[in-house]
């Protein structure tokens, strides 16, 4: 849906300019819930517990958490430590948490609070406390993973509460260990005396409660109990912690999936291709049924893909993607896998969205300035053929850059940054492969999995010392136009595309609005009302849209013969402030479009 979003967007671009008020709206706001709905919130990304929105409610961290790559930015990183210590003990003998200032929820007729964890591990079988406000025996309010004792085996059971006395009146759920080692969201909202718990935006249940706790300790990643005649505290949870959000208000199912969805707005997913504008076939690349064929298998052909906006990479990604590989030649085959050339690449780089390289061993990246590339190379170009580019062997990955300057395929410093030939074969006898490929900008670490399975455990190449936003020139310092490239030489195979998803972890839009914004030559659109002409009465479905391209709301309204005005103001009640995706179909035909601020 983003990518249909961006199409409509470029489409009414000449006629719609977000101005700083887009780019205002989602650094603090990523599902576009405005910033008046937040008590406070969390970050991390400078580093620091501060409250971002301004409210006063800044943390204080304890035993040094780290600096990672997050959801959205930076998060930190913890490490549990020890079972408990008494309460006034050496705080240096549990682990990192932070020290939250008092915060009174019990006045409040509803709330929510979102947060995503990164769970590893524990220092200890008891579990801990993702977030925490109260005294465990005095009344507590809460999300925690904490154990439960079954025959001396323990489990881990998910506890959500706003008036928790001990281990009672609690929301509890089996915690799944497969949430381990990958960012979960987590939301607990408070409405008309009901607890409601979500993992991962879907709804695990409710409980009828009120609102209590003690006011006494508040944190994230500790919690603190009476037992045995003496007060204790543990900071046992190892992994990260993101994007802590306390909302004034209880937030509904669909904005709590909005809210768990990590990728930022220019991300996107293709499970097949068909004919879009938000991709450019260049030079031998043509689209094939519904997959992209990159270049074809007959001698010397180069093709490449590339995404036709701009996308933000400097701030960390995730991308995958298939390809398959089909009827190689090689009259002179010393192969070690079936015959044919030279490979498939996925490149980054801010040059043009025409970009195309050289033929055969050059795999369609060679020459291309200002480029990063990561190739899957099918044919050994060494010092037995014509031209050496050092390649390893006939089935490798490499990854290869020069800056800003034109970029080589040649095997050599200062082109080669990383390279493996421990992969298996790529063949091209039709067999599908697997490719995922992440970006820690924090960490400046490239990895890059390959298989013939969708399963991916453990990276075939990592590459660290990878700052992308350093080694190219990119558009505001983040943006660069993404895809592939392939080439043919006297040896040759189908290069083909079978899917592909990329996940950016910016929030930034680019988009032809930026040109007109640039230039100062549109306005926003903020009528209250839209003007639609109708030859006939018709029955008509009005659609809402966020940024994000999720559908928010739906009705069916009434058009009559002429100009029909259609009150914006009728929908407030059913959706939130912000900025809107417009549709009016008719028969499921478009017959208005339109970006609306409300």
């Amino acid at each position: 849906m983003n990518v249909f979003i961006m199409n409509l967007v470029n489409a009414i671009a000449k006629k719609i300019a977000l101005i700083s008020l887009l780019s205002a709206f989602l650094i603090c706001n990523s599902n576009l819930l405005v910033a008046q709905d937040l008590l406070a919130h969390w970050s991390f990304d400078d580093g620091t517990a501060r409250d971002v929105t301004g409210n006063g409610y800044d943390g204080i961290l304890v035993n040094n958490p780290t600096v990672v790559q997050g959801v959205v930015g930076n998060a930190l990183h913890f490490q549990g430590k020890g079972y408990y210590i008494p309460a006034n003990g050496d705080v240096k003998q549990i682990g990192s948490h932070v020290l939250l200032p008092p915060i009174d929820l019990t006045k409040l007729s509803e709330f929510s609070i979102t947060f995503w964890v990164y769970e590893e591990d524990y220092s200890s079988n008891y579990g801990d406390y993702y977030i925490w406000f109260g005294h465990f025996n005095r009344g507590w309010l809460g999300v925690g993973n904490h154990y439960v004792q079954d025959f001396n085996k323990f489990y881990l059971i998910l506890q959500y509460t706003v008036n928790g006395n001990g281990f009672n009146n609690i929301f509890e759920h089996r915690f799944d260990y497969s949430l381990r080692n990958k960012w979960v969201c987590y939301a607990m909202v408070f409405k008309n005396g009901y607890l409601f718990a979500y993992a991962d935006g879907v709804l695990l249940g409710s409980l009828k409660t009120n609102v209590g706790y003690s006011m006494e300790h508040f944190a994230l990643l500790r919690h603190w109990w009476y037992y045995d005649g003496e007060e204790r505290t543990s900071a046992r949870f190892t992994g990260a912690i993101d994007e802590v959000k306390i909302f004034l208000r209880a937030l509904s199912d669909e904005e709590i999936s909005l809210e768990c969805q990590s990728c930022g707005p220019m991300s996107f997913a293709y499970d097949k291709f068909s004919p879009t504008p938000s991709l450019r076939l260049i030079n031998n690349a043509r689209l094939l049924d519904s997959t992209i064929r990159l270049s074809s298998s007959s001698p010397n052909q180069v093709g490449a893909l590339w995404t036709s906006h701009l996308v933000p990479v400097a701030r960390g990604f995730e991308t995958s993607f298939k390809f398959r590989l089909s009827d190689g030649f090689n009259q002179m085959q010393s192969e070690q896998h079936f015959p044919g050339a030279d490979g498939i690449a996925f490149v980054i780089q801010n040059h043009s969205p025409f970009a195309i390289g050289n033929i055969g061993g050059g795999i369609g990246f060679d020459g291309i300035p200002n480029s990063l590339a990561i190739e899957f190379d099918t044919y050994s170009n060494d010092s037995s053929q014509i031209e050496n580019f050092g390649d390893p062997n006939d089935n490798h990955i490499a990854v290869l850059c020069n800056g800003i300057n034109p970029n080589s395929s040649k095997h050599f410093p200062p082109y080669i940054r990383g390279q493996t030939t421990q992969i298996p074969p790529i063949r091209t006898d039709g067999t599908i492969y697997y490719v995922k490929i992440t970006y820690d900008n924090v960490n400046q670490r490239l990895s890059i999995w390959l298989d013939t399975v969708e399963n991916y455990t453990t990276p075939r190449l990592v590459v660290e010392g990878i700052d992308i936003s350093s080694e190219l020139n990119l558009d505001g310092g983040e943006g660069a136009y993404i895809g592939f490239t392939s080439a043919t030489g006297n040896a040759y195979e189908n290069h083909d595309l079978l899917a592909w998803s990329f996940c950016t972890k910016s929030w930034k839009i680019y988009s032809d609005v930026e040109d007109n914004l640039n230039n100062n030559k549109e306005t926003i659109f903020v009528s209250k009302n839209i003007v639609v002409n109708s030859s006939q009465y018709q029955k008509v479905k009005i659609e809402f849209f966020n940024i994000k391209g999720s559908l928010i709301l739906y009705k069916e309204i009434d058009l009559f013969p002429g100009n029909n005005v259609i009150e914006l103001s009728k929908f407030m009640k059913d959706i939130n402030h912000g900025l809107f995706i417009v549709l009016i179909k008719s028969n499921e035909k478009v017959i208005f479009a339109d970006l609306i601020l409300l």
